[in-house]
């Protein structure tokens, strides 16, 4: 008889190594081998006792095949470096505008951002070590696309949630409007280059590696 088994083994390209999703709603998905279709990931006999094994077995619509994916939270201090280049960060103007500009990597906190995960928003506050308890916001105000850091208000503009696109590089999707993200003016990599929301492009001026530093 043919092994249902699933196990962990070296990296290889092969079929049975890879797996389709096919979302059902509420976050919950059917995991399909590619190799069969037919063949799906499944909790064997339905049990959940620990050390239960995970099989393949051919599709029945039980809860035992339907499986939720939850996203990795992020919490930390981190460094918010720009595909655009290895060297250059998120950072913030020490003037009174508190402005966000690209920066080159120079360990001072102003490019350290806290992420705090707020669990009813489904969403980060991004805190600037240098200025204590104030956040990166989206200026929404006359039609601005600016970004700055302010005092916190715990206004929706004041909330991001991250789309990880693998590689440790994530979008940065405004909360209040989930069509602007975190955006490197004009893909420029001078320092002082502004940091903006821009509608989602798909460019490395809105690709961003969290690296953590605390």
């Amino acid at each position: 008889m043919d092994s249902k088994n699933v196990f962990i083994t070296k990296s290889e390209n092969r079929k049975e190594y890879y797996w389709i999703l096919e979302d059902i709603g509420n976050d919950y998905y059917i995991i399909k081998n590619f190799k069969n279709p037919n063949l799906v990931l499944d909790v064997k006999d339905g049990k959940t006792n620990n050390d239960t094994p995970i099989q393949v077995h051919e599709r029945n619509e039980t809860n035992a095949q339907k499986f939720k994916l939850k996203p990795v939270i992020i919490q930390g201090v981190y460094k918010i470096k720009t595909a655009l280049n290895n060297t250059s960060g998120v950072d913030v103007s020490s003037a009174g505008d508190k402005n966000v500009h690209l920066y080159r990597d120079n360990g001072i906190t102003r490019s350290h951002w806290e992420f705090r995960y707020n669990k009813n928003k489904d969403a980060y506050q991004i805190i600037n070590l240098w200025f204590e308890n104030e956040v990166m916001a989206w200026n929404d105000y006359k039609g601005s696309k600016n970004v700055f850091v302010t005092k916190n208000q715990y206004k929706d503009e004041h909330y991001w949630r991250l789309e990880d696109i693998g590689d440790g590089y994530y979008i940065i999707i405004n909360y209040k409007d989930s069509n602007l993200v975190l955006d490197v003016d004009g893909g420029n990599t001078n320092n002082f280059t502004n940091i903006q929301v821009h509608k989602k492009n798909e460019t490395n001026a809105q690709k961003f590696k969290l690296v953590r530093v605390m």
